[in-house]
């Protein structure tokens, strides 16, 4: 694959990297597709799966890191990590070399997220949505992780797992590992989370900036929205991904199950590629665009 390295800063001064891959063919005569990639790792450890992607729908593909990861600078956040993606758009509108009417978005678990706020923002410059194991919200996260919490108010959230944490007991010990060690994926993307490695530390800090509302946000969006989702998934309830599809406002919209797909292997399936290939190809074309296609449910066997 051809590529070019892309260093760039944001609009509050972080410096950011990672990828461009190039189309052998022509830049300007294919799709191009932004990713953002989930909380695991950083863009390198997609280069793999961003090569399939490459391979089926034939496209350009930009690939950064968010702040926090691989090489970016800076500490991630909600705040932070929607202002690396509005660099994105920066990014691709500078290129003279690409179809600039021919944006695709993509977005993986956390980057799902990343990618509702982004297409949210730019929707009239963007001609479709992929999103793949992607999460409601984080709050919703939090409820699935720890069920005690399904019953709370979202308001009261923050001080039950407080008291949790400052618990002396053995078991609110124990309680607090557990959340510990699964909440802070969503509420801080970084292994070594802040909250983790400050000694005294709110975690419940985070939620009151980071809420990541992926269900209300795909009910803002009309554009074409494909749904591709794991049926084993262990970390994003499956369910979920059912609750995005339901909620969006959209009329060309598809969620595909893959039975066997686990959180990251989903994409490792037979026909999984073929489905983001069929629609973007179904969808890139302007005029066919003002007769709506059938909202649809398939299951690849």
């Amino acid at each position: 694959m051809d590529f070019e390295n892309v260093n760039v800063v944001t609009s509050d001064k972080v410096a950011i990297t990672g990828w461009f891959i190039k189309n052998g063919q022509d830049t300007s005569r294919v799709p191009t597709v932004i990713y953002f990639h989930g909380t695991d790792k950083n863009a390198s450890f997609r280069l793999r799966k961003a090569a399939e992607l490459y391979r089926a729908v034939e496209c350009n593909i930009l690939l950064i890191s968010y702040r926090g990861y691989g090489e970016s600078m800076g500490r991630p956040s909600e705040k932070g990590m929607c202002t690396d993606a509005e660099t994105n758009m920066t990014y691709i509108r500078s290129r003279t070399d690409i179809d600039q009417k021919n944006i695709w978005v993509y977005g993986e678990s956390l980057g799902g997220a990343v990618a509702l706020y982004f297409t949210e923002k730019f929707e009239s410059e963007i001609r479709g949505l992929i999103l793949e194991n992607t999460f409601t919200s984080l709050i919703d996260m939090i409820k699935y992780v720890h069920p005690l919490l399904v019953s709370i108010p979202e308001t009261a959230v923050g001080d039950c797992l407080r008291g949790l944490f400052a618990s002396p007991s053995e078991r609110g010990a124990r309680y607090s590992a557990s959340i510990h060690r699964r909440l802070w994926l969503w509420a801080s993307p970084e292994h070594q989370s802040p909250f983790m490695s400050i000694p005294g530390q709110d975690p419940l800090r985070l939620l009151s900036r980071n809420k990541w509302l992926s269900l209300k946000r795909v009910g803002c969006l009309r554009l074409p929205l494909l749904f591709l989702s794991g049926e084993e998934d262990e970390f994003v309830p499956p369910n979920m991904m059912s609750e995005l599809f339901e909620a969006s406002a959209s009329e060309q919209k598809k969620l595909v199950r893959f039975p066997g797909g686990t959180h990251n292997n989903t994409w490792r399936i037979e026909g999984f590629f073929q489905s983001v290939a069929d629609f973007i190809s179904c969808n890139g074309d302007i005029s066919t665009n003002s007769e709506p296609r059938p909202q649809t449910m398939t299951k690849l066997t």
